[in-house]
């Protein structure tokens, strides 16, 4: 997996255990980070990279460009 595998606008990068995104607050980004690798794996195979528009993050920072 990698960062070109990404299709969500605010999706920023990602390592083994986290996935870091744009945040809707001005300078400043989130970073989930998970305990399971499988975890992660999943949530950027099927939000970062598929879904994103259903994905909690991506609707929550969406409301700031509304």
């Amino acid at each position: 997996m990698n960062d070109s595998d990404a299709r969500c606008p605010f999706f920023k990068e990602h390592t083994s255990m986290t996935i870091a995104c744009e945040s809707p607050v001005p300078g400043s980004a989130l970073r989930m980070t998970f305990k399971e690798q499988p975890d992660k794996n999943l949530q950027y195979a099927a939000f970062c990279c598929k879904r994103y528009k259903t994905c909690e993050i991506y609707r929550m920072v969406m409301e700031k460009y509304e």
